[in-house]
């Protein structure tokens, strides 16, 4: 007979709605006591709906024992949804039910179409699960466990395990816990609630050590100067299938900046607030947002030392800077910033920089940096100026850069030195304008003040002695070797020898090449006969 006679006859909580059966029933139906039935009924492709709980039976076959008000489910096996089960327990029509179903294996696709649920990432995975039917007639509870069978993922975080406890009624499918096992390493864990009928997600997971660094290099970012660490986090998801919205709070403690901060997700759009990065003691705190495409950052910038960066650089980066471009290109980022080091080399440096068009370029001025702190072969000298940079966001090459500016040097060695600088393709050249400079500051062998004009030019691969190269005129107001007298002298540095174009003093002039080899002190004992190449006519007073 048709399964849907049984419904007809008998009002039992199990709507069969479609397949064969056959068996022996007898039915006891007595004024004011309940009906009671006995016997067997054995089905074969049936189709069946209980009584408030989602989804149907299908293709179900086995064998329904009535025994009074009992009905008993023997070997039964069929699919709930597109999920295949086993199904086995029984009804009382007084008490409720007691049923059980086993899942041996259920893929995360079959279980969103049986729930007609949609998720915002790609979902992957294979589960076993457990489900019982409890509670009464009209109101029936359906819970259970499930545990993956291999490897999940979600999006791109692989899942080594992943269990959970759930609950089914008409009106929800709730998580009442959630324990997943990244790939990497910690503990998820969470739950939460999805909603039928108003079809709302409600959610709720926390870490205390994810691996930031494998879920890292899941994105793609394996920077083997920067770890992250353990991360601990805590996220809130709620709204609808279509439209939710997740918030999110992370420490990542261990990582080589320590970060902590809050994040809004809705779709593609990501919103950052009271993110603080920590850097040897100093701080960059600020927040920025991602919406339809575009970026934008904002946040200011607390006693960074710039030695976590270089190591030869000393000083403490200070200042805020604004940020906003599209995802697609460099060429859209546009900024500015206002920036100061403080105790760089002694001194302090202070600007403003700013980006547009694929390019930066930033205005600086410096004073009062030691130099003899950024090179210790330089015994004195404090460094001051203005300078303009320039670059292209996509290459940060020496050759790419430009520059250009004034700088002032006092106290060096008693005197002073200006000039101008420039930096393009590669190459520098300034001016050295030096007067009231002492010798003997250089070396013992050299006396009394000088001074100079000079061209100084080389390029920024190779700034050793050998690589530059100078012209101009310069005066010394003792002389020189066995010129005990003011000798003013019109010079070229080639790289290994000086040329000595003219040299003039009260009573002489003079003209030759010293030849220096590379690993000669710069400023070696200089003798008329050391310096052999010189020839010296004495001149008629």
């Amino acid at each position: 007979m048709q399964a849907t006679d049984v419904s007809a006859l008998l009002p039992l909580p199990i709507r069969f709605q479609a397949g064969q059966v056959g068996g022996n029933l007898t039915i006891d139906y007595q004024p004011d006591n309940p009906i009671a039935v006995n016997g067997t009924v054995q089905g074969q492709g049936v189709s069946a709906k209980i009584a408030e709980v989602p989804n149907e039976f299908s293709q179900v076959a086995g064998r329904l024992r009535f025994v009074d008000q009992r009905i008993f489910f023997e070997e039964l096996s069929g699919l709930y949804g597109e999920i295949p089960a086993d199904l086995s327990g029984s009804i009382d029509l007084e008490e409720g039910y007691d049923l059980r179903a086993q899942a041996a294996s259920v893929t995360v696709p079959d279980l969103l179409r049986t729930f007609n649920l949609k998720t915002p990432i790609a979902l992957s995975g294979e589960f076993r699960g457990n489900v019982r039917i409890t509670g009464d007639i009209d109101s029936p509870l359906l819970t259970g466990t499930a545990q993956s069978l291999r490897p999940a993922q979600a999006d791109r975080v692989r899942f080594d395990r992943i269990s959970t406890n759930f609950r089914v009624t008409p009106q929800a499918l709730t998580f009442d816990q959630i324990t997943a096992v990244p790939s990497g390493g910690g503990v998820v864990q969470g739950g939460g609630t999805i909603g039928f009928r108003d079809e709302t997600v409600a959610f709720r997971f926390n870490t205390t050590n994810a691996p930031g660094d494998a879920l890292a290099r899941s994105y793609g970012f394996n920077n083997p100067n920067v770890r992250l660490g353990a991360i601990a986090a805590t996220a809130s998801i709620n709204g609808t299938y279509s439209n939710f919205q997740t918030n999110l709070r992370f420490q990542a403690l261990q990582a080589t900046y320590p970060t902590t901060g809050e994040a809004q997700i809705r779709g593609s759009n990501v919103r950052f607030r009271n993110t603080e990065v920590r850097v040897a003691g100093g701080r960059i705190v600020g927040g920025g947002e991602v919406v339809d495409g575009r970026w934008r950052a904002n946040g200011q910038v607390a006693q960074v030392p710039l030695n976590q960066f270089r190591s030869n650089l000393s000083g403490a980066l200070n200042g805020d800077f604004q940020l906003a471009g599209t995802l697609t290109s460099t060429d859209t980022i546009r900024g500015s910033s206002n920036f100061r080091i403080d105790n760089f080399a002694g001194g302090r440096i202070a600007g403003n920089a700013a980006i547009a068009n694929g390019r930066w370029n930033a205005v600086a001025s410096a004073s009062q940096v030691a130099l003899n702190r950024i090179d210790p072969r330089i015994e004195s000298g404090s460094l001051g100026g203005n300078f303009r940079v320039a670059g292209r966001l996509t290459d940060f090459s020496p050759n790419a850069i430009q520059a250009q500016g004034q700088y002032q040097i006092t106290n060096l060695a008693g005197g002073r030195a200006t000039g101008n600088v420039a930096i393009a393709q590669g190459r520098w050249n300034a001016t050295v304008l030096a007067n009231n400079v002492a010798l003997a500051a250089f070396s013992p062998n050299l006396r009394g003040e000088l001074g100079s004009n000079l061209r100084v030019n080389g390029t920024l691969a190779n700034l050793s002695p050998a690589a530059i190269r100078a012209s101009g005129q310069v005066q010394l107001s003792q002389g020189l070797a066995q010129i005990d007298r003011p000798l003013t002298a019109s010079i070229r540095w080639l790289g290994d020898q000086l040329r000595i174009d003219s040299a003039t003093a009260p009573g002489l002039t003079a003209n030759g090449v010293v030849s220096l080899p590379p690993k000669r002190p710069p400023f070696p004992a200089l003798t008329l006969t050391s310096a052999c190449k010189i020839t010296i006519w004495p001149i008629s007073l």
